[in-house]
């Protein structure tokens, strides 16, 4: 099937979403335009659901919820379908029709009594994840509606449902992660979402720490990329970020260039908290931090990358630039109309901000970035 483009909106809502719950919503609701469905339920099948996380789209009614727990939860012929087929397995995506044929479902009590009330009349649905899956989650449901008079879904979304579970298995899973990091998050966001470039903190095994705007709109790029590629529907993380943060997380600073669609020309600089000292206090000390820049000039030097990711002044960036061009201190005094002091503060600078010991350190971090050679 060909992967038409606008499943852009869908991704960008989706990967939005992540760590801030009050764009799940939105989420949903650009799935249901997808999928040509009214309304859109994410949730964990169990009586206590209304204590576990679980989001609907604008026009899903949330006081169907409750009806559902207080009367129907037992007598619920899609369950009962699935769970004696053996259903509740991540990946699996069915219609009602599939588990229940509608000529029995409109004698049962769940469809007059409560199917009918709440216009539930078509269903689509997904287990982003089952009941045993490798990240020990609870089993999660994702089940899309259409009213009564409408026709039944199809192969064809069906099939277009199966193409987005990945990402959606990916969004919540992410989501979740970085959920259990509230702190860093509302010490972080309001500061990193107004950069230009993507900031990723990462577990050494790849869980999601934090993930600001630029860094949520990069994922959402990439995985759109391979989407249209047809790769693998791995959950994970894409294979650039892996690649960076294995080095990372040998205490040496990576770096990747990933061209996206061939026209989008991205670098990825990874480093390990220990490396970036101005940002220790908000996370473990092994965590990987992961800057994502688009190189729209396709003009940035090791000097450019290096001073956007440590937060260097422009000053500093100046006699950073220079320095890499084996120039001595008193050379760079004389370029910038300095004194031969103020090169060397710029320098002790440098070196505090980089965690560098030695001139010579902040070289061979530069030559680090000169190896950009991933295509995507």
């Amino acid at each position: 099937m060909e992967i038409s483009a606008d499943w852009t909106e869908p991704l960008e809502h989706l990967y939005n979403a992540v760590g801030k719950p009050e764009l799940w919503p939105a989420a949903l609701d650009s799935l249901c335009k997808t999928l040509n469905a009214h309304s859109a339920l994410i949730y964990t099948p169990c009586p206590q659901l209304l204590d576990m996380p679980h989001f609907w789209s604008s026009k899903y009614a949330p006081e169907t919820i409750k009806d559902y727990l207080e009367n129907f939860v037992l007598e619920d012929p899609y369950n009962a379908a699935a769970a004696s087929r053996d259903l509740f397995k991540t990946g699996v995506v069915v219609t009602g029709e599939d588990l229940v044929p509608m000529s029995h479902l409109k004698k049962t009590r769940f469809f007059n009594a409560f199917l009918i009330k709440h216009n539930q009349g078509q269903l689509l649905g997904a287990l982003p994840f089952g009941l045993e899956n490798t990240h020990d989650l609870p089993p999660v449901v994702l089940s899309f509606y259409r009213p009564m008079n409408q026709v039944a879904y199809s192969e064809i979304e069906t099939n277009q449902l199966n193409k987005l579970l990945p990402h959606i298995q990916r969004a919540w899973l992410l989501h979740g992660q970085i959920e259990k990091c509230k702190t860093l998050n509302n010490a972080l966001t309001g500061a990193l979402n107004q950069l230009s470039h993507g900031v990723l903190i990462l577990s050494p095994e790849g869980s999601m720490r934090f993930a600001n705007a630029s860094a949520k709109h990069f994922l959402s790029n990439i995985y759109l990329a391979e989407l249209k590629k047809q790769k693998s529907n791995m959950i994970g993380l894409p294979t650039c970020l892996l690649d960076v943060i294995s080095i990372a997380a040998r205490k040496k600073i990576s770096c990747k260039k990933v061209m996206l669609n061939q026209t989008e020309e991205w670098f990825i600089v990874a480093a390990s908290l220990e490396q970036l000292p101005h940002l220790q206090a908000h996370a473990e000390s092994d965590d990987i931090v992961v800057w994502l820049t688009k190189n729209e000039q396709q003009r940035k030097t090791s000097a450019d990358l290096i001073t956007e990711l440590f937060n260097l002044t422009l000053s500093e960036g100046k006699v950073l630039e220079l320095l890499l061009k084996n120039q001595a201190p008193q050379e760079i005094a004389v370029v910038l109309d300095v004194k031969i002091t103020t090169v060397r503060t710029h320098l002790a600078a440098l070196l505090a901000k980089t965690n560098s010991k030695r001139q010579q350190d902040l070289i061979r971090m530069a030559a680090a970035f000169e190896f950009i050679d991933i295509k995507h």
